[in-house]
């Protein structure tokens, strides 16, 4: 005869827990008698698969740092962000751009829910599967040149290149040393083509020369950009805050 114990100690050495659990559950319930056993293993399978990826879910958001964790597409509100065209934004939804490795610009005014609406996004492309990293203009600056100083710019370069999708915010003019235009260059031309970008500004496309500072390499960056984007465009006469006071913040 089967050992209960034993067999529930296996699970939990393989890690299956959960199916230790509705095992366990199947055992004290005569529900489960006249089920067949196909249909028992069916469900004990199915429940592990599904605990498996919740688990995955929750470990991709975290690892993503999302300015906003608990975005969701649901929550985009067409009748309050009426700058939104619910057919453009639908088809962005399919993720097909992703696929594609291109890349998206979401451009608008402050409180026009730009990073929301990158989070939620993000979020759709986590439950796809697909791994993502958010991080600010700023904080991408300053984790390359920390990178380089440590010798670890090379492995830093793996990691992103390991994402499918990086969301940079707050692209702003700030005024690039030498080095940082030269690292933000090799860091555009290396994922160029390999890993989608969704960037976020307050500036236009025209501006952003500007914000590159005219550099020789902005134009190179730009173009890499420009060329393999999808420019979405957010403006509302309002600041979306008040609207959303029950949802998370909007950038």
């Amino acid at each position: 005869m089967t050992d209960i114990n034993q067999l529930q100690e296996h699970l939990t050495t393989l890690k299956l827990n959960e199916i230790s659990t509705i095992l366990e559950q199947q055992i004290r319930s005569k529900s489960h008698d006249s089920i067949s056993f196909l249909e028992r293993f069916f469900g004990l399978v199915e429940a592990q698969v599904i605990a498996n990826e919740n688990k995955r879910i929750v470990r991709e958001q975290k690892n993503a740092g999302l300015r906003w964790s608990g975005a969701m597409m649901a929550d985009i509100n067409y009748k309050i962000q009426k700058s939104l065209n619910k057919d453009e934004i639908e088809g962005l939804s399919k993720l097909l751009w992703i696929e594609d490795k291109l890349n998206l610009f979401i451009v608008g005014s402050t409180g026009s829910g730009k990073t929301y609406l990158a989070c939620a996004l993000a979020n759709l492309a986590i439950l796809s599967g697909y791994k993502i990293m958010y991080t600010k203009y700023s904080d991408l600056l300053l984790k390359l040149k920390a990178a380089e100083k440590d010798e670890k710019l090379e492995s830093f370069i793996k990691r992103c290149m390991r994402m499918q999708l990086i969301v940079i915010d707050e692209l702003k003019p700030i005024k690039l040393a030498d080095t940082e235009r030269r690292l933000l260059f090799d860091f555009v031309e290396v994922m160029d083509h390999g890993v989608s970008l969704i960037v976020i500004s307050q500036y236009s496309i025209d501006c952003w020369h500007e914000a590159l500072l005219g550099a020789e390499e902005a134009d190179s960056i730009i173009d890499r950009f420009i060329n393999n984007a999808h420019t979405l465009e957010v403006n509302e006469k309002d600041s979306l805050r008040k609207a959303y006071q029950a949802k998370p913040r909007l950038q």
